[in-house]
């Protein structure tokens, strides 16, 4: 029974930088994803203000609102 648990530890040992290298890997595709995200958010930005759009919400009480611009 002991030397069973003690296997099973030996184990678990054994595996961790198994658990380190997923770990690390995980870390990199989520900020991989943050980084893609921040980018689209940004070009999105972008192409609103050139299309008129102000990017700054007007306050009306407790709601945003964003305004197009007309044009006359």
């Amino acid at each position: 029974m002991l030397q069973a648990k003690e296997r099973k530890v030996q184990k678990q040992y054994d595996n961790i930088p198994v658990f380190i290298n997923e770990d690390i890997k995980d870390t990199k595709e989520s900020r991989a994803r943050i980084a893609k995200r921040l980018a689209e958010e940004k070009a999105e930005n972008e192409r609103q203000e050139k299309a008129g759009i102000v990017t700054k919400a007007n306050r009306i009480g407790r709601k945003a609102y964003k305004m197009r611009k007309t044009d006359f």
